[in-house]
């Protein structure tokens, strides 16, 4: 499996993802690296984007045994406060779709019902309204 690597839109940063492992018949699972240093104890999924040119919004997993997933978050990183900042997790359901509009993180919850029904929120973050930065560590 390959690593995703993707720079910041300046060039100054750089994000990779490296493959860990992959769900028994499910998607890949990543560990993150910001500049070449791994943030501890962070697992995502394949979907991260750069925001603007020091903001990166990750799809953070809080597991990855199956039968306790996917329970994922939506995890921003700010490279120039070195700080991160996660949502509330969504239980058996990915985060993704991330966009910034006028300093607002417009995103999507998505859960498959016990039909195979796709059901999607949006959801939009105040970045303004966002207190508790925690440091990367």
């Amino acid at each position: 499996m390959n690593d995703i690597s993707t720079p910041s839109p300046d060039g100054r940063h750089q994000l990779i993802l490296k493959f860990e492992g992959e769900i028994r018949f499910g998607p890949n699972y990543y560990t993150v690296h910001l500049d070449g240093v791994l943030l501890e104890d962070v697992i995502a999924g394949d979907e991260a984007r750069w925001l603007s040119n020091d903001l990166v919004a990750i799809q953070e997993w809080m597991t990855t045994a199956e039968h306790f997933g996917p329970n994922t978050c939506l995890l921003l990183l700010d490279v120039t406060k070195r700080a991160l900042y996660r949502t509330s997790v969504l239980h058996k359901g990915f985060v993704g779709g991330f966009k910034l509009n006028a300093n607002k993180v417009h995103y999507q919850r998505i859960r498959f019902g016990w039909s195979g029904r796709k059901e999607v929120e949006e959801v939009v973050l105040d970045l303004d309204d966002v207190q508790d930065w925690k440091p990367m560590a």
